[in-house]
């Protein structure tokens, strides 16, 4: 599902400027300086804030940043998961709404381990 290090990017600066980190980096490993400056390539990218909020907690370290196509669909699979369970949505009414196949969500939350409602009652 969901990588941990994009999960930690996404709880540390938020869903947008993790996507952008990601658009900007994406495929490379990114040394994260501490303290942030208003000029360096992250904050211009991602935001300041952002970027100091990252800068906060990896300051210091070699961050592996992922695609922009995996986290794309790291972040897309867990809404979906999200949706089913918290919504209870349809395997169905998922397709449909994230314009994939039935089979393709069923192998989404397959491989996230999520227990399948039974179809009857």
């Amino acid at each position: 599902m969901l990588s941990k290090i994009l999960e930690e990017i996404v709880e540390v600066a938020g869903y947008a400027p993790a996507l952008e980190l990601c658009r900007g980096f994406g495929g490379r490993t990114v040394r994260i300086p501490s303290p942030m400056v208003e000029t360096h390539p992250l904050a211009l990218t991602m935001g300041y804030h952002p970027a100091c909020a990252l800068s906060t907690r990896f300051g210091g370290e070699d961050l592996p940043v992922p695609a922009e196509r995996t986290a794309l669909m790291d972040l897309r699979n867990q809404r979906i998961v999200a949706a089913y369970v918290e919504r209870e949505a349809s395997v169905s009414a998922l397709a449909l709404e994230f314009g994939l196949t039935r089979k393709r969500i069923t192998e989404v939350l397959d491989e996230a381990g999520v227990q399948r409602r039974s179809l009857t009652a």
